[in-house]
């Protein structure tokens, strides 16, 4: 018998949906990191918009789940009622490998940031 090697863990959407997280296959992961280049070059902008780096991040959380409910991501309204904040990091650290809620990582990005501007 095969064994993964990977671990899986059962989350509740705010809609109540269950959605199994497991890192992403590659198909889906470089459709994850094309996306996730949009919201880095938003966070660079010196005045950048903070409505257009939430859409990016339900994006990012969009890849995460469409292949278990794909009918949650063709409907935008549906989606952003689906997903909260935590949720969304959850999400992007258990399927793309992504921690935005690390103090550590933030830190460090700020410091990339600043280093460039």
């Amino acid at each position: 018998m095969a064994k993964t090697v990977y671990s899986e863990e059962a989350i509740a959407l705010q809609s109540g949906e269950e959605v199994i997280l497991k890192p992403l296959p590659i198909k889906q992961l470089k459709k994850f990191n094309a996306k996730l280049n949009e919201l880095r070059a938003e966070w660079l902008k010196e005045n950048g918009d903070e409505d257009a780096a939430m859409d990016i991040l339900t994006d990012l959380a969009g890849i995460c789940i469409e292949k278990q409910h794909p009918d949650i991501v063709a409907d935008r309204d549906r989606l952003e009622e689906s997903l909260d904040l935590q949720t969304i990091y959850k999400l992007l650290d258990a399927c793309g490998g992504l921690k935005l809620n690390d103090p550590n990582q933030q830190a460090a990005a700020l410091a990339a940031m600043n280093m460039t501007g």
